[in-house]
């Protein structure tokens, strides 16, 4: 089973905001009984999924990562994960999954989005190199969203926000000054620095 794991390491990780056992058990029995029927299935059928806590989520506390909205549960699903439970997903946590999908998607197609801007070749050269920094960005900017919700859900909001501005102003915007403008990589190192800020 999926959920004993998250249940054994959620009390320390405090990383899954919500969780919907009960509901992904039911959508996973639904999806076996579809199987054995011999029903048309859709491509993602009866896959858990993690969803990050800034989609929302039908019946299941969506926060924002923000301790003001802790108490917040949407009428219905965003366009997102409506499209992702279409697709076959059975919803089971809100979490760090989201962005490690897109990530995975602008580093495996970098070259096609960027081309979705231009065919230039002088574009190209400037975009591929951004989308493939992108990837990144939405690693760290995941983890930070993921563990200041974390912090905010034991009530500690101080830690947060000096951890933002000494990652922002400590870290990235210092690196991203170097980066750009010290070792030339202009937009590049500018992205870098912000990302290392996350």
């Amino acid at each position: 089973s999926s959920v004993a794991p998250i249940e054994a390491v959620k009390p320390q990780a405090n990383a899954v905001v919500a969780t919907s056992h009960e509901r992904a058990r039911v959508e996973a029995s639904a999806a076996e009984q579809a199987v054995v029927r011999g029903a048309d299935l859709p491509p993602l059928h009866g896959l858990l999924v993690g969803i990050k806590d800034v989609n929302e989520t039908q019946g299941l506390v969506t926060t924002w990562g923000c301790a003001v909205f802790r108490d917040h549960v949407p009428a219905r699903d965003d366009n997102i994960v409506a499209a992702v439970r279409r697709a076959g997903f059975v919803g089971l946590t809100s979490s760090l999954v989201y962005m490690a999908v897109c990530a995975a998607v602008l580093a495996l197609f970098a070259a096609p989005i960027a081309r979705l801007l231009s065919d230039r070749p002088e574009v190209l050269a400037s975009a591929i190199p951004l989308v493939q920094i992108a990837a990144f960005f939405q690693l760290s900017d995941g983890l930070q969203v993921s563990a200041a919700g974390a912090r905010r859900g034991i009530g500690d909001t101080r830690f947060i926000q000096w951890a933002n501005v000494f990652g922002h102003y400590a870290v990235g915007l210092p690196l991203a000054i170097v980066l750009a403008f010290g070792v030339h990589l202009a937009e590049r190192g500018r992205w870098w620095g912000l990302t290392a800020g996350l």
